[in-house]
């Protein structure tokens, strides 16, 4: 039986000037029967003193440091640590409004069926002032096209929610993966076993930056090809002829594949990385980019109404 109902599960590394802003803004909304697990992957920038620290004084529940293969591998020694019926999964450098994901964890907790859900979030650009764009609109015109034609999809790994008891059908996070997120819910998508719904609210802030691996230079080539391949393999890997037929109909078919992923990645490659580095800002000026960031993700959900969309 689970001791928690939800369990936040964060991983890290060396990312202290990001963290010591984002993970305040999580431990002062926590509730009785939440918990925080973090998994630290042996950062040196300061990090693991400043989590011990909070350990210590009772703010985060579980804590762990130590070399690991990357955020997939984080994040699933924090679930595998986890105590909560259910699972949020959150990132160190991006934010999160805690009430819009309770009430997923609700529906979820009166339908017992829905293993995974997803919900909107907003992307913030920065110049004068902040612009806020949503991914609702797209992201349910994604999930009701699965919804009629059960192909796999993906949206954004940052509103994902799961019940834990539902991981030993869904599986962990790949590891040898680095789009991590885009094979998590392909793979789920995909898996007739698991049912999907999604929540029409603003769960998180993308907040992007240079340090992000959608940016990492060395892994431009590996993101793309990923990008490319995983949508292929899961919308085929059930059709018994996708392992009988030739190389040059396989080179055929993933054409379509590779023109319908090949812009969006490339869009999302210049998107504004440059705008923010690693180190704090002078000034303070990256406390305030978050701040406001924060505060357009809380405007974005001032309604309070939270619409699921299932099969």
């Amino acid at each position: 039986m689970a001791e928690y109902l939800l369990s936040y599960i964060l991983t890290t590394y060396n990312k202290f000037e990001y963290l010591k802003i984002t993970l305040p803004l999580i431990l002062e909304n926590v509730r009785e029967g939440e918990e925080v697990v973090v998994a630290d992957g042996g950062s040196t920038d300061g990090t693991v003193e400043y989590l011990e620290d909070l350990f210590r004084r009772g703010l985060i529940n579980q804590f762990v440091s130590g070399k690991d293969s990357g955020e997939a591998h984080g994040f699933n020694k924090g679930i595998l640590m986890a105590k909560g019926e259910f699972i949020k999964p959150i990132s160190d450098d991006d934010l999160f409004d805690l009430d819009p994901i309770r009430q997923c964890v609700s529906s979820m907790k009166k339908d017992g069926s829905i293993d995974l859900m997803g919900t909107g979030g907003i992307y913030c650009e920065f110049s004068q002032e902040v612009i806020a764009r949503s991914s609702l609109a797209s992201d349910e015109q994604i999930v009701r096209q699965h919804f009629l034609d059960k192909g796999p999809f993906f949206i954004s790994g940052l509103g994902v929610i799961f019940r834990r008891s539902s991981v030993a059908k869904m599986g962990l996070y790949s590891v040898i993966d680095k789009r991590v997120d885009e094979e998590f819910w392909l793979r789920n998508s995909a898996n007739p076993f698991v049912k999907i719904a999604y929540a029409k609210v603003n769960g998180y802030c993308w907040v992007p930056n240079s340090n992000s691996i959608s940016y990492s230079k060395g892994l431009q080539r590996r993101i793309m090809a990923e990008s490319y391949w995983l949508p292929y393999y899961y919308a085929n890997r059930l059709n018994d002829q996708f392992y009988q037929r030739p190389v040059l109909n396989l080179v055929k078919l993933n054409w379509r594949w590779f023109l319908r992923f090949r812009n969006t990645f490339l869009k999302r490659k210049q998107e504004g990385a440059e705008d923010f580095v690693v180190k704090a800002l002078p000034g303070g000026a990256l406390e305030k980019i978050y701040e406001q960031a924060h505060a357009a993700l809380k405007n974005s959900n001032k309604d309070g109404v939270c619409t699921i969309i299932s099969s």
